[in-house]
């Protein structure tokens, strides 16, 4: 089995298909494929196993809010 990549780079795009459904795409600058998800529940997985299954928190965190959002680390590239 490969080792899981240290750094991965993507674009992102997402689109809403009604008032409550997204999908999302997300392309690999370095192959140019393409990969289609029919909601962000299945972007969300495919992310998580990209990841070597690192959870995503169930619940968000209680003292984020729009006038004190949680707290990003700073970009990780060299």
């Amino acid at each position: 089995m490969p080792a899981e990549p240290a750094y991965v780079a993507y674009l992102l795009r997402m689109w809403r298909v009604t008032d409550r459904r997204w999908r999302a795409s997300l392309d690999d600058p370095h192959t140019g494929q393409r990969l289609v998800f029919g909601s962000l529940r299945h972007l969300l997985h495919y992310l998580e196993t990209m990841t070597g299954g690192a959870s995503i928190p169930e619940q968000p965190d209680p003292a984020a809010s729009p006038e004190n959002p949680p707290a990003i680390s700073p970009d990780p590239s060299p």
